[in-house]
């Protein structure tokens, strides 16, 4: 790699000694945003351990407190509107929101300091900003392990599959994304746990949802009936309801958040599987060794080993410098 002053600078930047983190999958820092509290939002703590949330669900059913706020923050929610009423769902949203904001500026930057390592013309000036703005948002034992692998042996490796490596058409892209998607969101973790806390809503049995009808509606009419059964009644009623994860106005409100945090991190996905793909082939346009590596390994933690050595065949001898082959 040719050393111009400002590309010196940059790699002046990397840790000389590389620390623990190093060792690790090299976009590691990013299953930490997920779930360190680090990188969370400090008002989470309190709203991961709500006090008597049933409780406070069940006052809010049988004396109405929320009057219309339940369909005012749905429909914040919805249309990404900030919303001035919450409830106990909004502070894991708010958190997903920031964590996946998080993620996506440091996915940026990296592939910045990756173009700017290959040393191309006006990228270099850009990466050492880069450095300095990655640092500020994951700290400096983070960022050190970040240059460690953008500027180790690795790249040399890179630099010599380059020359081997054919670039997509347009139906190879096109593939790719298709495939790519699929085995991200299978693989994603906070998809993975949004969905487990939509599984009691989802798998009841048409049995089951029947059983809950006719328990509703006959204790909703005892309730109203002039004597000593209609406390006992209402007071069945509730206890079931309750039973059933609570009033479906509170439950029908935390879809709406978990459908929300679906399509936003859906979405973080898919801009990230677009940068491996676009790096990729503008690696390959500008052999750009530590861009090509940013790529591959991107790839990897996203979709797994196998749609990886599928895209980067090369890497074990399997492709050669003619058209690119069928992907998968």
């Amino acid at each position: 790699m040719k050393k111009t002053p400002v590309l010196s600078t940059l790699l002046a930047l990397a840790c000389s000694t590389p620390g623990v983190i190093a060792a690790e999958n090299d976009f590691s820092i990013l299953q930490r945003i997920d779930t360190a509290p680090t990188y969370g939002l400090p008002s989470l703590g309190n709203a991961a351990k709500p006090v008597n949330g049933k409780a406070r669900s069940l006052m809010n059913f049988v004396f109405d407190t929320r009057g219309t706020d339940w369909s005012k923050e749905g429909a914040d929610v919805a249309i990404d509107t900030t919303s001035d009423v919450t409830s106990d769902t909004t502070a894991f949203y708010r958190d997903q929101v920031h964590r996946d904001e998080l993620h996506w500026q440091v996915v940026s930057l990296i592939a910045r300091i990756a173009s700017g390592l290959g040393d191309h013309a006006g990228e270099s000036q850009s990466a050492i900003k880069s450095v300095s703005q990655l640092r500020g948002l994951i700290g400096d034992v983070e960022t050190d392990a970040v240059m460690t692998w953008l500027s180790g042996p690795d790249i040399e490796h890179a630099r010599s599959k380059i020359p081997q490596t054919s670039k997509f058409d347009l139906p190879h892209i096109l593939e790719a994304q298709d495939v790519m998607l699929t085995a991200a969101l299978d693989r994603d973790s906070v998809i993975s746990d949004v969905k487990k806390e939509l599984s009691p809503y989802a798998n009841k049995s048409k049995g089951k949802r029947t059983a809950t009808k006719i328990a509703y509606s006959t204790l909703g009419v005892a309730a109203f009936v002039p004597n000593l059964i209609a406390p006992i009644a209402e007071t069945s009623f509730l206890g079931t309801m309750m039973a059933n994860g609570g009033p479906e106005q509170d439950k029908l409100l935390k879809e709406i958040y978990y459908a929300k945090r679906l399509e936003k991190r859906r979405d973080l996905i898919q801009r990230q599987l677009n940068l491996a793909l676009n790096t990729r082939e503008i690696s390959l346009a500008t052999a750009n060794a530590p861009l090509y590596h940013f790529s591959r390994r991107l790839t990897q933690y996203l979709c797994g080993e196998d749609i990886e050595r599928q895209l980067f065949p090369e890497e074990d001898g399997q492709l050669g410098s003619g058209p690119a082959p069928s992907l998968f």
